[in-house]
């Protein structure tokens, strides 16, 4: 009773929200209960009949009671793969997470790995005619219990950390959407690090959705790539790959010269965005980034403020793991660890307004650079 209650409740809070495609009625990953969930699936059809219903689950002969039957599967994602539908009417709704779990400070090649599977996995659903989609495990890191996770109460499944920053499998999917809606986007998916030869491979993978894409050492032009259609022939917008022997690239030349590696993404044979890596230097100083500059003076509005360590080129620095402490003043309270770790050279922390209109004031340090830096943020009264 309380699940059908559960179920109610939900779509009369959220059945006006254009956003939403499906209703799940099943308890997530549960066995089949045929009276049970078919009365489930009544009541939505009952509250909304605009819309399909499905069910999470892990078994494959699962009953389907449901208009579209949903779908974990796992079983061999790290082939890059997901198994062909069973069902007319057929939407897989987890994949990847716990098979492949990558901390943002991991190694590169593991971080590499992660984005191609998510890459991989994709591609095939797109290219089945009566897949409705697939939804992977999942947008960002999260805390768990201690049976699960990485022995930290945290599952590393995400393709953001648990402050919602990207890993390079992030990177995938904002290279998919459309560059006249949502603007154009090249990332080159590697670290200019003393061991990228061993680390990245032969193969420099670049997200992009433009048309074409250039790659520079230095200043100097290298080569001009198609989108990889060979591999990945049914995303709307396939990686690039660049091989660094077919492109006479050598590696001691580029680590011992700190040359620089960029890539320009092109469409209509114009410039439309860049992305370019750099050897990485020593912590030069922190930059704080809010995403709202201004909050409601209500005792509960809040913000997020990012820390990245950077280097002297401005690069963030993917391996400093460094401790910030901070300060706050004026309105406003400080939501987070002080200090707190720095992860893949990242973190954050939330900042909450008071009652008081006024102006908050962050400050950050750490010892491993030599200025302090700060960010402010003001709050707006709410008018009664």
């Amino acid at each position: 009773n309380i699940a059908k209650e559960n179920l109610k409740e939900m779509i009369l809070r959220d059945r006006n929200h254009p956003c939403i495609f499906m209703w799940g009625v099943r308890i997530n990953e549960s066995l089949d209960d045929h009276d049970f969930y078919k009365e489930m699936n009544e009541i939505a059809h009952k509250l909304d009949r605009s819309r399909p219903t499905g069910g999470v689950r892990y078994l494959r002969d699962s009953e389907k009671l449901e208009d579209v039957f949903t779908y974990n599967d796992f079983i061999y994602n790290l082939e890059g793969k997901i198994q062909l539908p069973n069902h007319k009417k057929y939407m897989v709704t987890e994949y990847m997470g716990h098979m492949y779990p990558t901390k943002s400070y991991d190694n590169l090649n593991r971080l590499i790995t992660h984005a191609r599977l998510h890459t991989l996995i994709q591609d095939k659903q797109y290219g089945i005619p009566n897949m409705a989609g697939a939804s992977g495990w999942c947008a960002f890191d999260y805390n768990t219990t201690s049976a699960f996770g990485s022995g930290d109460n945290i599952c590393y499944h995400g393709v953001c950390d648990i402050f919602r920053l990207p890993k390079f499998a992030a990177h995938f999917y904002r290279s998919q959407a459309d560059p006249h809606l949502y603007g154009p986007y090249v990332f080159i998916a590697s670290y200019l690090i003393p061991s990228f030869e061993e680390e990245n491979g032969d193969k420099l993978l670049v997200f992009s959705n433009c048309e074409e894409v250039e790659l520079y050492i230095n200043d100097k032009f290298v080569k001009r790539q198609m989108p990889n259609r060979v591999d990945f022939p049914s995303l709307p917008h396939p990686p690039f790959e660049f091989s660094m022997k077919e492109c006479g690239i050598n590696y001691m030349e580029v680590r011992v010269n700190n040359a620089s590696i960029t890539a320009i993404g092109l469409i209509d044979g114009k410039e439309v965005a860049r992305h370019t890596l750099r050897p990485y230097g020593k912590p030069h100083k922190l930059i704080l980034s809010c995403d709202d500059n201004e909050i409601m003076a209500d005792g509960a509005d809040c913000t997020r403020v990012v820390i990245s360590v950077v280097d002297e080129n401005g690069s963030i620095l993917p391996y400093a793991n460094i401790p910030v402490s901070f300060e706050i003043e004026g309105e406003g309270k400080l939501i987070g660890e002080n200090p707190l770790t720095l992860e893949a050279g990242r973190g954050a922390v939330y900042v909450k307004s008071t009652r008081k209109p006024g102006e908050i004031i962050l400050k950050a340090k750490s010892h491993y650079v030599a200025e302090e830096s700060n960010v402010s943020i003001k709050t707006k009264s709410i008018g009664y």
